[in-house]
C-alpha cells in the first residue's frame, strides 16, 4: 500500500514515514541513521513528514534476489512458526523464490507495483535454485521446520522449465518436506503437476476467482479460459494432487447470476478444497479506483473491518445477500466435496 498509494498512507495522522518499493536497503539505512543520530531526510525509498512538508526521496534499484539479506527469525515469538494444515499442526517456514508478477489482474497490486518500479531493474526475478535450497536447509535445521511454504505471488508463472526441474530435484534430495505453493491454472499441466507431486508439494492454491466469464474477462482481467481450468483441475485429480480453488464474491458490478455461475462452475471443477472470500478493494488497485468512482466505497478508512462482510455497497445486490450467497456456496461445496 505504501508503494501504490503513498499519498493516502502518508496522509494518516499517526504515520510519520513510509517506505516505497523494496525495504531491505532502506531499513538498514534507517537503523544506521538512528544509531548515529544522523538525518533520515535523504534515504532512498522514504517519504518523510517534516516541518509540515513531505520529503519524497527517489527509489533505489531493485535488488538481486541472490543478494537479498538473510532473515533473522530469532526475533519472532516461536508461536509464529505454528501452522494448521489438514487437521495437523506444523512448524512452518515461508520462503520467497521469486519476486514480482507479470499479470494484469485488476484486483491485485502487482500491475501498479510493476509500473512504479519499471525503470529500476528487472521486476520479475528469481533466486538461483541452489541459493534457495541452501536458505531453506539452514532454516529447516535451525528452527526444526516440517512444512515449507513458498510465498511467491505465482510460483510457476514465468519460471523456466529447467529451473523448475533443478529446484525440485534439489528440494527432494536435500529438504524432502511437504510444501505449499500458489499459482495460476494456466501453469498446471501434466509435467508440472507430476514434478511438484514427486517433490512433495501437498497443495497448490489456484486463483479461479469467479465462474462467470463476464466477471473474469471484463472486471478482473483473468484471461484463463474455463476449459483450461477444467483441464488443469482434471489433471490434478488424475495425479491425486491437491489443489485449493480460490474465489472472491462481491466484486464490483457482480450480480447474483454471476455468483450462481461461480457455484455451478466450482461443481464442474470439483476441487478437493476451496477458499471463498469477500472481495476486498486494495487501495491503489484498478478495482479500488473503480469502486470509489462508482460510489461503492467511501474511500480509505483505517478503522474499517473489510473482512466481516462485503465492503461494497452496490445497487444490484446487497451486502446481506452477498453474505448469504457466500454461505450457500460453502454449504453447497461441503455437500458434494470429494476429497482425493
Amino acid at each position: 500500500m505504501a508503494s501504490i498509494a503513498p499519498d493516502v498512507l502518508i496522509g494518516v495522522d499517526e504515520i510519520d514515514m513510509i517506505c516505497l518499493g523494496e525495504g531491505e536497503g532502506a531499513i538498514v539505512d534507517v537503523a544506521n541513521a538512528v544509531s548515529s543520530d544522523s538525518s533520515l531526510d535523504d534515504i532512498a525509498n522514504l517519504w518523510i513528514k517534516k516541518d509540515q512538508q513531505i520529503i519524497k526521496n527517489s527509489l533505489r534499484p531493485l535488488i538481486d534476489m541472490n543478494k537479498a539479506p538473510d532473515q533473522d527469525w530469532d526475533l519472532f515469538d516461536p508461536r509464529h512458526f505454528f501452522r494448521a494444515f489438514r487437521g495437523k499442526i506444523y512448524r512452518n517456514g515461508t520462503f520467497e523464490f521469486s519476486r514480482g508478477c507479470q499479470k494484469v489482474c485488476s484486483f491485485c497490486v502487482a500491475p501498479q507495483l510493476r509500473n512504479m518500479q519499471k525503470d529500476l531493474g528487472k521486476y520479475h526475478r528469481f533466486k538461483s535454485p541452489l541459493n534457495m535450497i541452501d536458505e531453506i536447509d539452514a532454516k529447516r535445521k535451525k528452527y526444526d521446520l516440517n512444512l515449507i511454504h513458498f510465498g511467491d505471488t505465482d510460483f510457476l508463472f514465468g519460471m523456466d522449465k529447467e529451473i523448475l526441474k533443478e529446484l525440485l530435484t534439489l528440494y527432494k534430495t536435500r529438504i524432502d518436506l511437504p510444501f505449499l505453493i500458489q499459482t495460476g491454472g494456466e501453469t498446471l499441466n501434466e509435467e508440472n503437476i507430476r514434478l511438484l507431486k514427486e517433490a512433495g508439494c501437498v497443495n497448490a492454491s489456484v486463483g479461479v476467482e469467479s465462474g462467470s466469464d463476464r466477471v473474469r474477462k471484463q472486471i478482473i482481467n483473468k484471461y484463463v479460459s474455463k476449459e483450461r481450468l477444467i483441464e488443469a483441475f482434471g489433471i490434478a485429480r488424475k495425479y491425486k494432487f491437491r489443489v485449493t480453488a480460490n474465489y472472491m464474491l462481491g466484486l464490483p458490478d457482480e450480480t447474483e447470476e454471476d455468483i450462481q455461475q461461480t457455484i455451478e462452475f466450482n461443481r464442474q471443477l470439483n476441487p478437493p478444497a476451496i477458499a471463498a472470500f469477500f472481495f476486498t478493494p486494495f487501495v491503489g488497485t484498478e478495482l479500488y479506483e473503480i469502486s470509489l468512482k462508482k460510489g461503492y466505497i467511501k474511500g480509505f478508512n483505517p478503522d474499517t473491518n473489510l473482512h466481516k462482510e462485503s465492503p461494497l455497497t452496490m445497487p444490484q445486490i446487497s451486502q446481506e445477500r452477498i453474505s448469504e450467497l457466500l454461505k450457500i456456496f460453502v454449504d453447497d461445496f461441503k455437500a458434494y466435496q470429494d476429497e482425493y
